[in-house]
């Protein structure tokens, strides 16, 4: 398409082209970042600048922010919503009232990523400059890699703070409470109280850093508040750090951890180390660690919602296991679950059954109903007692789940399939497909907009230019808005 023809079909495109006739569009006019934030969903327009707020029921709402936005996130409490604009230096946060309002935060120059506390009770954000996405980092100017910024969004106008964490910041967690953040930086792990952030604790990770500089793996902090769990490249010993007072006690986990899970009712850390048999179990009331051993290698864990569900899930992505493992987290051993095809995915639903996403492979075994799944894509639905399993075909492969209850209270987990342009909907008590809505376009991403348990619609983003967003309903109907990304561009 000619630019006279997009000046004909969209005149304010074509406003937007005529300033920059000598660059193509800078990214992209379909949603690549949404969050769903008090009842609504909010839809990045990177090229005009802009957010976008849907009403699943109908009704569109912008407000104009920097130069080219990127990245999204909400307060759990929905009353704001934050972009970045590395153009301008600038984090926005948008007051998420009855009217849009947009508030400019000066911060410092390149910061590429934003981080937002997930308590509904302390409303912070977090930005800095991620080096792991350097490729994408246009120097402007210069370029601080050793700080974090701390937005405070708790009053009425948001205000910004510096912090010097360590060279490199590359992983930001909130205690669930939100009034603290760890920040993993090179051989540091820093501890930042986000009322007052200017004094951060800095807990240096090995005993001569300056010549032997530490490479922090992964951090989490338990679910009571208390502890940070940080895991350092190649090494068992896990550094367990109280928050107040600080305080550091290390631990051998018997094994490398790449991942931190915590069990359903918050009593023990589950760590794991990628494509290892192994699982180490962490007792956070007495500081113990115990192992237990799988039939296979993992590589991800899933653990249910309800807080009496003593158990995990764990499987290895992207290899030709045909099976998943239940670790009963009171006996500490393992069941092998068998499956028809290799696990990409698990997710634990509300009542504790569970949705297995699936890809097709190949096997030599002459098994005829082996072949015939190792021949089409599927997914494997399992009870909560772990003693049934329903396989079903699908016409292509299931890509995201998501978790929602219809208005008599059913609860239903929705899957979408790549570049189809349906869903599948599963009855979690009946472990049925009882639906296979159509949709206008193939889907490319979920996201509730509510708890999993609550009848509450279900978004799905499609990857479509001018922006296609589709609202799964809890009575089943699906209702579409489209085009809102040019709407009120200019």
């Amino acid at each position: 398409m000619t630019r006279k023809h997009i000046a004909l079909l969209f005149p304010a495109l074509a406003a937007f082209s005529a300033c920059n006739a000598s660059n193509e569009l800078p990214r992209p006019m379909g949603v690549t970042s949404a969050v769903a934030a008090g009842g609504y969903l909010y839809a990045l327009n990177e090229v005009f600048g802009r957010v976008v707020r849907l009403d699943p029921n109908g009704g569109t709402e912008t407000v104009r922010v920097g130069r080219h936005p990127e990245a999204l996130a909400a307060t759990a409490d929905g009353s704001w919503v934050v972009t970045l604009s590395r153009a301008d230096h600038t984090l926005w946060a948008v007051e998420a009232g009855d009217n849009l309002r947009a508030h400019a935060v000066e911060i410092r120059p390149n910061h590429n990523t934003v981080a937002v506390s997930p308590s509904a009770a302390a409303r912070f954000a977090i930005t800095f400059v991620d080096l792991a996405r350097l490729d994408e980092l246009d120097i402007d100017g210069s370029a601080s890699l050793n700080e974090v910024t701390v937005i405070d969004l708790e009053g009425n106008a948001p205000t910004a703070s510096s912090v010097v964490v360590g060279f490199n910041p590359k992983q930001v967690v909130f205690t669930p409470d939100g009034t603290r953040a760890v920040v993993l930086s090179e051989s540091f792990a820093s501890i930042i109280d986000l009322a007052a952030p200017a004094d951060p604790v800095r807990i240096p990770l090995g005993e001569n850093t300056t010549s032997d500089p530490v490479t922090p793996e992964t951090v989490m902090v338990t679910p009571d508040n208390e502890l940070a769990l940080v895991a350092r490249r190649a090494s068992s010993d896990v550094f367990v750090i109280t928050l107040s007072p600080p305080s550091v006690n290390i631990v051998d986990f018997k094994m490398l951890p790449t991942k931190f899970a915590a069990s359903s009712d918050g009593t023990t850390v589950l760590a794991i180390s990628a494509y290892s048999d192994r699982v180490a179990m962490f007792d956070i009331a007495t500081g113990t660690v115990g192992i237990a051993v799988a039939e296979g290698s993992i590589t991800d864990v899933a653990v249910p919602l309800e807080a009496a569900d003593h158990r995990a899930l764990f499987w290895a992505d992207g290899l030709a296991d045909e099976a998943a493992y239940s670790l009963d987290l009171d006996s500490a051993e393992f069941t092998t679950i068998s499956l028809v095809n290799p696990p990409t995915d698990i997710s634990i639903g509300p009542g504790g059954s569970s949705v297995v996403l699936q890809r097709p492979y190949p096997t030599s075994n002459g098994n005829e109903t082996d072949a015939l799944f190792d021949a089409n894509d599927s997914l494997s639905i399992l009870d909560a007692g772990q003693s049934l399993i329903t396989p079903h075909f699908l016409e292509s492969e299931p890509i995201d789940v998501a978790f929602a209850a219809d208005v008599e209270g059913n609860r239903l987990a929705i899957v979408t399939l790549r570049e189809a342009a349906r869903l599948a909907v599963i009855d979690l008590d009946t472990l049925l497909i009882v639906a296979r809505p159509h949709l206008s376009d193939a889907p490319r991403s979920l996201i509730p907009m509510g708890p999993p348990s609550s009848p509450s619609p279900v978004a799905v983003i499609h990857d479509q230019e001018w922006g296609l967003v589709s609202f799964f309903h809890p009575d089943g109907d699906i209702r579409v808005a489209s085009g809102f990304l040019l709407q009120h561009s200019l």
